[in-house]
């Protein structure tokens, strides 16, 4: 006989099955008492009818999932005996079919090889045997089609599916035929005679599940069916909440009546019993229905909930749960937490429940391949797969589970990082140096080179031997490589070492999954050995294969406490008459879910198909339908209340909206109000003194009596450290070092300057603090960058003038030159540069072009020394203490020296009428420009300072400050029309070559550098004026770049006042970060340290401005003025 025992959620429906069950057990009359439930069920159930009917009458019952009811028929009639393929197996066995196949496919001819469509293949297959079709079925439903997509797919989804079961036959067996098997089983053999069963917490059956409840149909002598659906008609054609559960109910009374079984009356439960309140009740009864009915009470047990995010969601989920717990006596245990999708919440619970010290178990699995050991295992073939990919050796060195500590580790990645390792470089020995384009190594150089190259050689050669293995191999042959593999480097006894230590320290949970996820590996290596052996594959494919295999094994985890909040995905929770339940993450198209399309075949060919006889998984209409149900299902769980919360936006910071439950709970109770998270009180959230800092770090600014007691209570409890430095990061910071004696130990007793440090610090103080203080520096790669190609230039145009004069240049036939240019380019590269192996194709081509520009700009440098009369004095000339030139040095007030130490790229001399002038000449690669408003700042002082320095010490001591002159150390490139001539475009080319810089106003100087003065070399220009006679007279035009010696007196004054302020203010301590900032640029955009500041747009800064010349030399003058150093 069979009842159904109908009732929509919460009317009592498995108290009842559970009573009957009860009763039949009682009654002595059954043979055998079976409780068919879905498998996720399985536990609960067993423990409910253990505390219901006690041990011995517990044991006549069989609780069963339909997985489990087929052993039980395999156990009695046979069939145990098999060896089952998983996933991964059943991966590498379709991949096979199709690899065989390929030259007969057309449809799926250019995808036979895609691994995607080889899991959509696995997926397709899954689907149909689910549905309990055949080969043979899709090659007849093929036969009745007519031509078009429909009729070619099926063929060869036909031809596939048979090839992958032929293969399947050669010795495995696929659980998913074991319920086909045990029903041919069934159908021979009176399994359930004498029988009671009772089904319950299905929502629906698939096709083979349905010709196994038609066996227990025909065989038992009662049959009770539990079913959520308030009716067996359906009014809304399929559309209604119930629909699909009515659709079932209603199948399995035609399968009752045509077995000749008598079908009672179904009992529909419809009182409410779960709920204790009206609101919950409302709710299930309104729920997605298409008139709900409302509700005027303001209920006490449904409650909305708004958040800014999902951080904010959660934390106010926690706070809920805190007082349900402390103040309204639950337990933990009485408490879901359910989503739709629960991983994308994943990061948000391990952050905000243990603040709150709420216990909780995730109800889901999450895959392995995040294991450290997977990662080691994949990074390694993937190494060996792909030239010995840098990234993958250095994820497997990262995993912790090589013989190599973290410092050597971290070397050996710096190293890789900083010359570019790839591929087969790795299997030479390291010879560059192992700081960058260093000249000469020092002893600590050499030690670390020699301990990278130990590291290299136990890492590569058993790569290499793995590699030669794998590169054509079977899958018996790669399995065999890969354990070789992992054998040599000891991995096992490491894994062994992982376990045993985790156990030391108690924690158990995590040393069994490792030694679960070794297990896993095992499998998947014999899998390999057995399914794929004779198929030979290259290392790519095995490569791809193997992650496949890993990416179907997953793990869930144990609970470790009897009192927990319990979390899980609407679809597969098992809430045990839970209390309360919070329902969070409901967005539009999240919760309830909008599916997505996908499977081989479109809802119309699903159709089709079905008219055929063939019916697969369910249309998106059903789909959507179900996922509507879930949501119904988990409203309808809690018994006392009901918490739905959304957030207004994503982890991403995209927006959301509030799903169609939410809306439609607003409608049924239209009372009710939804909370925004933000509005509640910070007292609200404090639970702890975890929950208590997380206050303090959004509330620190607030004056309210509440922030003032907070700050007491944490100030006198264990957590004063974590809350002093919570306040000190909510502060802005102004950087200082207090102690005078620190400052002067970080920077020295006497304070030895770079030009280059002097400009890094009045852009600001403290990037310099950071570069020159505390030696911050960024990782960077050794490659021709702007700076190296600059120092090559200089180097390059060195070396010629030091090797020729300009007039033995100008003599040199263009071949000469170029071959010159090569010997010093190549010199260089071999002597700074580690020479051009093991060098990228894009480096050595980049070097090359540099030929070019040292050529273009010693055809400019010759044919401006023929109309000049400096000469090239000194090269790369050292300002330094005990040098040729020493530096200048000032005392401040408290006793300290001060030198500004550096390197002259180029000094140039002109001796003229018994007047010796001297002029200091840098060599930019950059766009860099003079701007002597800039020197008042404290920037682009560096020539200026060599100018002064070279006239006031050494051998140039007493000679006349003509000037600094920048110049461009690039190829030019010209801007013009299409139609411009040769004439045209060399003279922009010469325009862009031209010199900036600062020139002593003196008409000896300035013609002597340049004869006529034409301005087409340097930054001054003469032009015909008259004087105060009227006569006819040459003038330095209002756009020349010069100071007369008064105001160069001047500069030079404050530049040694803001050398001074400089040391004087870092011995003090002051090392604020105020950047300079000139125009729209700002220099925390590319700074980077910006980071480490937390400098923000609004914050001070220090701005540049373009001051008229007559104001400038006056504000120099004034600040000079002010000087408090000897010099």
């Amino acid at each position: 006989m069979l009842k159904l025992i109908l009732g929509r959620s919460g009317s009592g429906k498995t108290p009842k099955v559970r009573k009957e069950l009860a009763a039949a057990v009682e009654s002595g009359r059954y043979s055998k008492v079976y409780l068919l439930v879905p498998e996720q069920f399985s536990f609960e159930s067993e423990r409910v009818l253990y505390s219901q009917l006690g041990a011995q009458k517990s044991i006549q019952v069989e609780v069963v999932s339909f997985t489990r009811l087929a052993n039980l028929v395999f156990r009695e009639y046979g069939g145990l005996a098999k060896n089952y393929v998983g996933d991964g197996a059943r991966t590498m066995l379709m991949s096979m079919a199709l690899s065989e196949l390929k030259d007969s496919l057309s449809v799926y001819k250019k995808h036979y090889a895609n691994l995607a469509f080889v899991t959509g293949m696995v997926n397709a297959v899954t689907e149909f045997k689910n549905a309990g079709v055949t080969p043979e079925q899709l090659y007849q439903a093929n036969e009745q089609l007519e031509e078009g997509v429909l009729k070619a797919k099926t063929g060869e989804l036909a031809l596939i599916y048979n090839a992958y079961e032929a293969l399947l036959a050669k010795g495995y067996a696929d659980p998913l035929d074991d319920l086909p098997a045990a029903n041919r089983l069934l159908a021979e053999n009176d399994f359930f005679a004498g029988s009671a069963v009772f089904i319950d917490e299905f929502k629906g059956f698939t096709a083979v599940e349905y010709e196994t409840l038609g066996y227990i149909l025909k065989g038992a002598e009662q049959c009770a069916v539990s079913l959520c659906t308030d009716s067996l008609q359906d009014n809304s054609h399929g559309l209604g909440l119930f629909s699909p559960v009515t659709e079932a109910a209603n199948r399995l009374v035609r399968m009752a009546k045509e077995r000749k079984v008598t079908v009672a009356a179904p009992e529909v439960l419809s009182e409410p019993l779960r709920f204790a309140g009206k609101g919950i009740s409302a709710v299930e009864q309104g729920i997605f229905s298409f008139i709900p009915t409302v509700c005027d009470a303001a209920p006490e047990d449904v409650r909305i909930f708004s958040a800014s995010n999902p951080y904010e969601e959660l934390e106010l989920i926690a706070s809920e749960i805190k007082h349900l717990v402390l103040e309204e006596n639950l337990r933990y245990r009485d408490i879901v937490l359910i989503g739709r999708d629960v991983t994308a919440y994943k990061t948000v619970l391990e952050s905000v429940l243990p603040r709150y010290d709420i216990p909780y178990f995730y109800d889901f699995t999450e895959s392995i391949e995040r294991s450290p050991l997977i990662l080691y295992i994949l990074s390694a073939v993937s190494a060996a797969a792909n030239r010995f990919d840098s990234d993958s050796i250095i994820a497997m060195l990262k995993t912790g589970l090589t013989r190599f500590d973290a410092c050597e580790v971290a070397q050996l990645e710096n190293y890789v990082f900083l010359w570019d390792i790839k591929g087969f470089v790795w299997c030479d020995p390291f010879k560059n140096h192992p700081r960058g384009f260093v000249n000469g190594m020092t002893e600590g150089d050499h030690a670390l080179l020699e301990r990278l190259n130990t590291l290299r050689h136990q890492i590569i050669p058993p790569l290499e031997r793995l590699a030669a293995a794998i590169k054509s191999a079977d899958g018996e042959a790669f399995a065999r490589a890969v354990y070789e593999y992992i054998t040599a480097c000891g991995l096992q006894n490491r894994v062994q070492e992982q376990i045993a230590n985790l156990k030391n320290e108690n924690d158990y949970n995590q040393a069994q999954s490792v030694e679960r996820v070794w297990g896993i590996v095992m499998d998947i290596l014999d899998t390999f050995a057995s399914v794929l052996r004779g198929t030979v594959l290259d290392a790519k494919r095995s490569l791809e294969l193997l992650r496949l295999a890993i990416g179907t094994y997953d793990m869930g985890s144990i609970p470790q406490t009897l009192d927990q909040v319990l979390i899980g995905s609407a679809d597969r929770i098992r809430a045990a008459s839970p209390k309360a339940a919070f329902i969070f993450g409901a967005n539009e198209g999240v919760f309830p879910l909008i599916p997505q399309g996908g499977g081989l075949f479109t809802d119309s060919e699903r159709e089709a198909l079905a008219a055929l006889g063939l019916e697969l998984a369910e249309t998106q209409t059903k789909k959507t339908i179900v996922e509507r149900f879930i949501a119904y299902k988990a409203l309808t769980c809690p018994s006392h209340l009901l918490a739905v919360s959304y957030p207004r936006t994503g982890i991403k910071g995209e927006g959301l909206y509030p799903s169609q439950m939410v809306r439609q709970i607003l409608l049924i109770l239209p009372c009710l109000q939804v909370q925004d998270a933000a509005a509640f009180e910070p007292q609200h959230y404090i639970w702890n003194e975890r929950t208590a800092l997380k206050a303090v770090a959004l509330h620190s600014s607030d004056n309210a009596p509440f922030a003032a007691t907070l700050k007491e209570l944490l100030q006198n409890s264990a957590a004063a450290p974590l809350y002093e430095s919570l306040l000190f990061a909510g502060q802005k910071v102004h950087f200082t070092i207090d102690d005078s004696n620190t400052a002067r130990r970080l920077f020295g007793q006497d304070l030895t300057l770079s030009p280059t440090g002097l400009e890094t610090y009045y852009r600001c103080r403290f990037s310099y603090f950071l570069k020159n203080g505390i030696r911050l520096k960024k990782r960077e790669q050794a490659k021709l960058t702007p700076l190296e190609a600059g120092s090559l230039i200089h180097y390059a145009l060195q070396e010629l003038l030091t090797r020729h004069t300009i007039k033995e240049l100008a003599a040199l036939s263009p071949a000469a030159l170029r071959t010159e240019v090569g010997e010093v380019l190549n010199h260089y590269l071999l002597e700074k540069m580690g020479g051009a192996e093991g060098k990228p194709a894009r480096f050595q081509y980049l070097y090359t072009r540099l030929s070019a520009t040292v050529l273009k700009l010693i055809k400019q440098l010759i044919t401006e020394f023929s109309q000049s009369d400096y000469t090239p004095e000194a090269f790369e000339l050292p300002i330094k203490q005990g040098g040729a030139v020493e530096p200048i040095e000032l005392i401040t007030p408290i006793g300290a020296r001060v030198r500004v130490e550096g390197t002259i790229d180029r000094l140039d001399i002109m001796t003229k009428n018994g007047k010796r002038y001297v002029r200091v000449v840098d060599y930019k690669t950059g766009h860099k420009s003079f701007n002597l408003s800039d020197v008042y700042y404290g920037l682009n002082m560096q020539m200026l300072l060599y100018l002064f320095t070279v006239c006031q010490n050494g051998r140039y001591a007493g000679a006349a400050p003509a000037g600094v002159l920048y110049m461009p150390a690039k190829n030019p490139v010209a801007e013009v029309l299409r139609e411009a001539d040769d004439s045209e475009v060399q003279l922009k080319q010469s325009e862009a070559l031209r010199m900036s810089g600062l020139l002593l106003e003196d008409e000896n100087a300035i013609t002597g550098m340049e004869h006529g003065g034409a301005g087409i070399f340097i930054p001054a220009r003469f032009t015909e004026g008259t004087d105060e006679n009227g006569n006819r007279v040459w003038v330095l035009d209002k756009k020349s770049k010069v100071a007369n010696l008064e105001n160069m007196g001047r500069v030079k004054r404050h530049i040694e006042k803001l050398v001074g302020d400089m040391a004087c203010a870092l011995y003090e301590g002051q090392i604020d970060a105020v950047p300079a900032q000139g125009g729209s640029y700002s220099p925390c955009d590319y700074c980077e340290f910006s980071h480490i500041c937390g400098h923000e747009p609004n914050d001070e800064y220090i701005k540049i401005q373009d001051i008229p010349e007559e104001e400038l030399f006056t504000r120099m003058e004034e600040a000079s003025g002010e000087q408090k150093l000897d010099s």
